[in-house]
């Protein structure tokens, strides 16, 4: 064991040495359907059993590479695991060695990632699982299902046809060529249609049923831990096939639920702009310092039109909201009438009077942060 494993805590410990101790044995395991797990630690069995969305990924790899194997645990009583607790205390020796049978691959799990989808999948394809898992859009809402989209899965049922009874459409004698070309490329066994892969060499599933495919969607998503567009379109690509699955993908974790509640990406508002009908229909409003003047006058308030551009200003002794009030009421509202919008920063002259005023005559204030104090123009 490591340095860093024997750091691990009590839990992650029990089930990563259960995870080596089945992948040192595997030669004798594999295919053994009697085999008895014997441990004092009775929560293993519900980690094992309920891999929940916040388990730790290292472990939730290891319960992946566990449940390979066909066991039953059995909780043994401390009082009567005296043997195995001892050993698991012993000192190693100086010259063990634990890369188990000498090819340094017991570290080596990458290949979980090919087995992932396969054991999920098994016996499960082609019905219909509607209403098993919750999704936030319809099976025919996949971009495949599109009507302008259905072509390619009619040439698929076509080259299925033909690989189960020989017999081609009717096309004309090249059509048909390019069409016989094409199907050298699918196999049928087992009732299924295969396509071949040219980068891995291993034969890819075709899939038609849009069920079916929201289920392996719902599978490489959901089940494994809410990966990206890229991480579920790496574990599909290689192992099913069908038209346009990379905009399913993309379709399935946009409008994944959790995915939005949790996404620490933030949402930017467009720039839009501005349209009012008239003028002093929309303004923005500041108070700005100024040097003070004969008439002790040192602050200056300015209400800017957003059609024309037009100012409205007043140089006032005191920046408080009962000025800005006043300004509001006398140059604004008696000259032009009731604005529909006012911009203002959040400073205590945009508060209490000033306030008061825009609820009275119903005016929507917006008012802006400091950190966008350019929207305020």
């Amino acid at each position: 064991m490591s340095e860093a494993a024997s750091r691990y805590l009590q839990a992650k410990l029990e089930i990563f040495g259960l995870h080596k101790a089945l992948r040192h044995w595997r030669f004798y395991l594999v295919g053994l359907s009697s085999l008895i797990v014997e441990m004092d630690a009775k929560y293993v069995k519900g980690m094992i059993n309920s891999v929940e969305e916040d388990t730790d990924p290292i472990v939730a790899r290891w319960i992946q590479a566990i449940l390979l194997y066909d066991f039953e645990f059995v909780h043994a009583p401390a009082d009567k695991f005296r043997g195995p607790d001892a050993l698991s205390r012993w000192p190693p020796d100086e010259n063990h060695s634990d890369s188990g049978y000498g090819s340094g691959s017991e570290e080596d799990d990458s290949w979980l990632d090919r087995v992932a989808l396969v054991i999920r999948q098994t016996n499960h394809l082609g019905k219909s699982l509607v209403g098993k898992f919750r999704t936030t859009y319809e099976l025919l809402e996949l971009p495949s299902c599109f009507l302008s989209r259905v072509q390619k899965d009619n040439e698929l049922r076509n080259i299925r046809h033909f690989l189960t009874t020989l017999q081609t459409p009717v096309l004309s004698p090249r059509a048909k060529e390019r069409f016989i070309c094409k199907a050298s490329q699918y196999i049928w066994t087992n009732n299924h249609l295969y396509k071949e892969n040219p980068e891995t060499g291993m034969p890819r599933r075709v899939v038609m049923d849009p069920a079916a495919k929201l289920q392996i969607l719902f599978e490489a998503h959901e089940r494994l831990r809410h990966a990206g567009v890229d991480g579920v379109y790496s574990h599909l690509k290689n192992r099913f096939y069908w038209p346009h699955m990379l905009e399913d993908v993309r379709h399935h974790v946009k409008t994944c639920h959790e995915c939005q509640v949790c996404s620490n990406k933030c949402f930017h508002q467009p720039i839009t702009v501005s349209s009012p009908v008239r003028v002093f229909q929309k303004i923005y409003m500041d108070v700005m310092r100024m040097p003070i003047d004969r008439h002790q006058k040192s602050n200056i308030i300015a209400a800017k039109d957003d059609l024309t551009g037009v100012v409205e200003a007043r140089a006032l002794t005191a920046a408080n909201s009962t000025e800005v009030r006043k300004f509001l009421w006398e140059q604004i509202y008696c000259r032009y009438g009731a604005p529909e919008h006012i911009t203002t920063d959040n400073g205590s002259e945009s508060k209490a009077a000033f306030k008061e005023i825009t609820t009275q005559l119903r005016i929507p204030q917006i008012t802006i942060s400091p950190y966008n104090s350019q929207a305020n123009v």
